[in-house]
């Protein structure tokens, strides 16, 4: 087995430097490789099959092969940036200025959040918010939002009551959003029984709602440590419409819109003479809608008036 999986990551090595996926973010590529796969099933059975591929493994076989090994080459990928995100988020100041007690061990953590992406539904989710951190939109947009003391200012400072040091801020909506992921989660609910489910799959429920995140809230202090609420909550909350729940923090909105933004980012290389920046662009055609997306429109408003000012 060892020589099909080297022959494996061979192969998958080669998919992955594929020019048509390179500019493709992390979260995307993914998706990619397996539709690559999907559509081109017929042809890669015949060459599976070959002496110099895999002729001792069946299709599903080599199929399952290809999955491991493009979930260790993902995780490969991804170590790294999370490595270095946990160097600038992981700061004592930020808890303590939350929670005297509250305590987070950061390798303890990384091996949380790497071991929950091992599981498809949930690696999407992460792959989507570590890249939000990763594009620096929090490192670019709070400085300046706290700096023109506007509705972004308002919203985290004063509604959300932070006693944080401003410049925390970018690092403790990064921490924040290293948990929207758990929105997904699933969740046992019944001592009685094995039946789990998502906090995604409760929000019609009110009740059912509370009790999974109080569910949740015990496991986050037994896997990862004594995480002030003030820190999780958000990243769980910015999954959520903001008409249908209206009295969601100011810190799970703004993630919530950069998450959007995040979402439909796309490499540019060179912009086109008098085409406008893409961020502002998109800041411009999404807040008119942003009531349908369950978004904040007047936080778009001021991001789109920044985006503009800095040419983003």
């Amino acid at each position: 087995m060892d020589t099909e999986r080297y022959k494996m990551r061979e192969f998958l090595g080669k998919l992955w430097m594929n020019p048509a996926l390179q500019k493709a973010t992390l979260d995307k590529k993914e998706n990619q490789v397996l539709a690559f796969l999907r559509d081109n099933q017929a042809q890669l059975q015949k060459i599976f099959a070959q002496n110099d591929y895999f002729p001792n493994l069946s299709w599903n076989d080599a199929v399952k092969l290809l999955l491991t090994e493009l979930v260790d080459k993902l995780l490969e990928t991804i170590t790294p940036k999370i490595n270095l995100i946990s160097q600038s988020i992981f700061s004592p100041a930020i808890l303590k200025a939350f929670d005297a007690s509250a305590e987070i061990n950061p390798d303890k953590f990384k091996n949380f959040l790497i071991e929950q992406m091992r599981v498809k539904t949930l690696r999407d989710h992460y792959l989507s918010s570590i890249q939000i951190i990763s594009l620096n939109y929090y490192s670019n947009y709070i400085p300046l939002a706290v700096e023109r003391h506007k509705y972004i200012y308002n919203e985290l400072l004063r509604h959300d009551r932070l006693k944080i040091d401003t410049t925390l801020l970018p690092s403790y909506i990064s921490l924040a959003t290293l948990f929207r992921p758990l929105f997904h989660y699933p969740i046992k609910y019944r001592d009685d029984s094995d039946e789990s489910a998502s906090l995604a799959k409760a929000t019609t429920d009110r009740k059912l709602y509370d009790t999974l995140l109080q569910k949740l809230r015990v496991q986050i202090y037994n896997e990862i440590g004594n995480i002030p609420e003030v820190i999780f909550l958000p990243g769980i909350q910015s999954n959520l419409m903001l008409a249908d729940f209206p009295e969601i923090s100011g810190s799970a909105r703004l993630i919530a819109v950069l998450a959007a933004r995040s979402a439909d980012y796309i490499p540019v290389e060179k912009r086109d003479r008098g085409a406008e920046s893409p961020d502002k662009s998109w800041f411009q055609i999404n807040r008119r809608n942003a009531k349908i997306y369950g978004l904040d429109a007047d936080m778009m408003d001021e991001l789109y008036q920044i985006a503009g000012e800095k040419g983003w």
